[in-house]
Parts: structure tokens; C-alpha cells; sequence
């Protein structure tokens, strides 16, 4: 009978250890495609919107004038990130001039003026950006906007001017050394 312990205990370990194998295959197959995507202000949004599990998007200095709608599946292994190049000179999204749903991006619902970027895809980390201006005619529009999204977590952003900071409805939003400031119901465009 302790052959038989000793076999159910190897068996169990060998089960632990190809199970933590697969884990680990998963977590490198996911991450083995992951690209970094570099931003910069002559782009437009389909290359920060294209980013993919364990892709990290790396955005430069400058203004940005583009919507955007991140829907995106990422996972706890591989979340899809989006960071300033340089914190200290923050990107800035200014949709300031114009209702949001004016200027260019690729959602085309019909609350589609309603943030600056709309997240509904899943594990995303944002950190370093700044949205400012973000008007509807409705009075309605956030800085971010989360629809049916999960597992995003938004640090160290910074939204004003708008007509609100964050709004929305997700599971597990997290909102780290966020600041907004000045937002509330503005005369429109």
C-alpha cells in the first residue's frame, strides 16, 4: 500500500507540473505575438485601436484629435497596455472645437459621442494620457467611457474641460491617481 501512496503522490505532482507547464505555454504563445506599437501625433486611431492581448502601446508627446474605441479582448496573462513614451510630457487627446462625435474614429454607434475613448473590450491598463474637450450636444460626453468592458484599469490620467470625467458601466474598473478637473455642463460647439 505505500507503493500505491507513493504513486498517487507522483501522480498528483506530475499532474501539478504538466498543468503549470500548459499555463506557462499559454502565457508564452499569448505573449509570442505581443508587438510594441509606437503612437505618434501624425497617426490616427486605427493603430492604437488595433492592439491585441500582451501588445503594448507606447503614445509620444503631442496632440492627438481622434476618438477612440478600444474593444480589444486581452487576458490576466496578457492585458493590452496603453502608456505615455514620457509621463512627464503627457499625450493629449483635445477634441475641444467640436462635438466628440465629429471628429474621426472608428465607432460609429449611435452613442458614439459619448467619450473621448470608449472602452468595451477586456484587461486593458492605461496610464500617462490626457483628454480634455470631450462635448456632445446632449452634454453627455466623458473623458473615458467604459460599456459592458472588464478588468480595465485607467492610472495616472488626467481628463478636464469635458462634460464628464469617467462614466459607464464595467466589472473590475480600477481608477489609480486619476484626476478630473474642471468637467461638468459646458456650452457646446
Amino acid at each position: 500500500s505505500g507503493r500505491i501512496a507513493y504513486h498517487r503522490t507522483m501522480t498528483g505532482r506530475a499532474h501539478r507540473l504538466a498543468s503549470g507547464c500548459a499555463l506557462a505555454l499559454a502565457t508564452l504563445s499569448a505573449r509570442a505575438g505581443a508587438v510594441t506599437i509606437n503612437i505618434s501625433p501624425g497617426d490616427d486611431y486605427t493603430k492604437l485601436e488595433a492592439a491585441v492581448a500582451g501588445d503594448e502601446v507606447v503614445i509620444a508627446p503631442g496632440t492627438y484629435e481622434f476618438r477612440v474605441y478600444l474593444a480589444g479582448k486581452g487576458s490576466a496573462a496578457a492585458p493590452i497596455k496603453i502608456r505615455a513614451l514620457d509621463p512627464k510630457s503627457r499625450p493629449v487627446w483635445d477634441l475641444g472645437g467640436k462635438n466628440v462625435e465629429s471628429w474621426p474614429g472608428s465607432y460609429s454607434g449611435g452613442d458614439n459621442g459619448r467619450g473621448c475613448w470608449q472602452i468595451s473590450g477586456s484587461y486593458y491598463e492605461i496610464s500617462g494620457v490626457e483628454l480634455t474637450g470631450c462635448h456632445t450636444a446632449s452634454n453627455n460626453a466623458a473623458g473615458i467611457r467604459t460599456v459592458g468592458a472588464d478588468h480595465v484599469t485607467v492610472r495616472d490620467v488626467k481628463v478636464t474641460g469635458s462634460d464628464a470625467g469617467y462614466t459607464g458601466a464595467a466589472e473590475g474598473v480600477a481608477l489609480e491617481f486619476v484626476e478630473l478637473a474642471q468637467n461638468g455642463q459646458k456650452s457646446n460647439p
